[in-house]
Parts: C-alpha cells; structure tokens; sequence
C-alpha cells in the first residue's frame, strides 16, 4: 500500500503537470505574442512610393494585438485606430511610443451600440482614405462582430438589434447567424476587404470559433461570407422566421445581392482552441499525451460524462500507464439553476 506522504508526492507532480501543460496552452493562445510570432516570421513588406503602413485593430483583445503589432513593426506606421469593449479601454496613454498617433475607441458588446455605430464609421472613413500604395495591418478578434455595426443599405441599428434579438432566441448556431448577420452589414462577410481596396491587406486573426472557419470569427470582415443571400433567405424560412423579420430588412434581403467580388486577402491565423491544443501536445516534459477532442461544444453533464469515459477507457486499456495527460478543447454550455458562483468550467470539473 502506497504511504500517504507518497500520495501526497505523486498527487502534487500530477497537479504541477497540470498546471505546466495549461500554462503552455494559454502562451500559444497569447493575442500580443500570436502577432509577434508573425510579424517575425513575416515583418511588415517593403511600401510602394508614397505609400504608408497602417493598423486597424477590433475585438476584445485589440489592445494587445495592436500594442504587439507597433513594437514588431519593422517600418514606421502612420496610424493606429483601435476598437474594443470599453472594459479594455486605457486608463491612460500606456501603449507603446513608437511615434504612431493612437487612437482607441469604444464599442458595445455583446449588445451593439452607438458607440459602435460611431467607430464603425471611422473604421470605414480610414479605409475610404486608403490608396493602392498603402498596406493595412487588420488583427482581428472575438467581440469584432458587435463592435462594428455597419448596417447595410436603407438598416438602422436597431433593425440589426432586433434581427440579432431574433436569431438569439431561433435555435441557430453561431455560422448561421453570421451568416445572416453578413448580408446586412457593410464590413462583414468581406466588406471590410472590399472597403480597403485597392490597398493591400494583411489580416491577422486569434480565433473563439470551434473549427476556425475565418468566415465565422467577427463575422470574418476578411473573408469570402458564409453563404448567398439565396442561402440565408432560405435558411430563415425553413426556421419561419421570415415573416419575423423587421420590414426593411425583409426588403434589403430580398433585393438583388451585390456581385461578389474576388477576396485576395492575406489571412493568418495567430491563435486558437487548436493551436492551443497542439502547443500542448507537443510539450515533451510532461509525460505521455492523448489529444482527444478539440470540439467538446455539449452541455457540461455530457462532457463531463464523455471525459470520464474517456480516460477509464484509455487506462483499462493500458494499466500500467503513468504520467498520462488527455485533452479536450472545445466551448461547454451550462444550464444554470442556481445562485452558485463559477462558470461552465469550474462546474465542469466538479462534475468530473
């Protein structure tokens, strides 16, 4: 029988790999250090004559991929404009002096706002002003959807709230839902690309969707849309949600769709749950390490149940296995039914 000071022993090594192999997976998922990353693999290109380097970045870890991005750079850059939630804003000027004029400017989420509404259109003035000398950083992260409302056509904010209101409570995921969101906005589903042409764009891009289909993260502003205007009106009335739907937006979407317009952005991907889960599974210090899934999306009592499964499976078939880690990537959901404190995690791993 194993001492209780040699269980303590190997109860601690267990907890201390833990703890190193989760650390590993937050660095690779580090927003300021995915854009160091690229930007020294490949600094910013060598300007045509009498153009200038620009960076736009939105989302909620804008500050720390713009803040990355200014000390990487490799040429001066003549602005920075900054879009985040206003928990992110600065207390005061502690970004990085490069000589670049910052600016940093609020934006609603998850609930888009007039101060969205308000960035959007200086986003979109800063890339009317761009010519085809001009080179354009984009980092690009979570929270960017509805931080950047720029409602199409004749559509007001509040016609996008209450389409947004609507596709919340219909049972869609977050690809169809972006991918009605992108037909009803001038910045999504590649707007923001188009806008920016004829300059060169380079977008740099830290993924919070399973799969890291570009398309889908911040309603991919970079990227080809998700679907056809034919798609989405005809995935809105298999869900009868047409007849739902405000009256402009009903017209706006049954009007001819613009011509879709060849994407040649340059798009990178700088962190995600994958990526994440591969830094992890490369660490050679801590044992052996099974990758299960990078996809646990299920309520907490299921994956909770599928993890346990899973490693009783993998030990019975191994006995004799020591130091064995296995991993899970994914976005759980809880259902709650209390006044408890925690999240999904916490709640997950007490289920475990």
């Amino acid at each position: 029988m194993m001492a209780a000071h040699d269980q303590l022993s190997v109860r601690e090594t267990l907890k201390n790999q833990i703890s190193h192999l989760a650390q590993i997976g937050i660095a690779a998922a580090d927003p300021g250090a995915g854009v160091r990353r690229a930007l020294q693999a490949r600094p910013l290109p060598a300007l045509r004559a009498g153009g200038n380097h620009y960076i736009l970045a939105f989302g909620k870890a804008a500050r720390a991929m713009a803040d990355a991005a200014l000390l990487a750079a490799s040429q001066p850059v003549a602005r920075c404009l900054i879009i985040t939630n206003p928990e992110n804003m600065p207390d005061n000027d502690d970004g990085p002096d490069r000589g670049t004029p910052i600016e940093v400017m609020p934006a609603g989420h998850p609930v888009p706002d007039a101060d969205g509404l308000a960035a959007a259109k200086a986003v979109m003035a800063m890339l009317s002003a761009l010519g085809a000398e001009d080179h354009l950083l984009c980092l690009i992260s979570g929270g960017g959807s509805a931080m950047l409302p720029a409602p199409a056509g004749p559509l007001t904010l509040a016609d996008k709230a209450a389409v947004n209101q609507l596709l919340l409570g219909s049972g869609f995921d977050i690809t169809q839902m972006n991918a009605v969101r992108q037909h009803l906005s001038r910045l999504k589903g590649g707007g923001l690309a188009k806008l920016a042409a004829p300059a060169r764009l380079r977008a740099l891009i830290l993924s919070d969707v399973i799969g890291d289909d570009l398309r889908v993260v911040a309603s991919g502003p970079t990227a080809a849309p998700i679907a056809s205007r034919a798609e989405v009106l005809a995935m809105l009335n298999a869900h009868n949600l047409w007849e739902k739907l405000p009256a402009r937006v009903q017209e706006w979407l049954a009007s001819a769709a613009p011509e879709a317009q060849e994407n040649s952005t340059d798009n990178q991907l700088v962190g995600s749950n994958r990526l994440s889960l591969e830094a992890m599974l490369a660490a050679g210090d801590t044992g052996d390490i099974t990758l299960v899934s990078d996809a646990l999306v299920c309520d907490v009592k299921v994956a909770a149940k599928q993890i346990v499964d899973a490693v009783e499976a993998g030990f019975a078939a191994q006995p004799d296995r020591q130091n064995h880690s296995f991993l899970w990537g994914g976005e759980t959901t809880v259902q709650i039914s209390g006044t408890g404190r925690g999240g999904r995690n916490q709640e997950l791993a007490l289920r475990v």
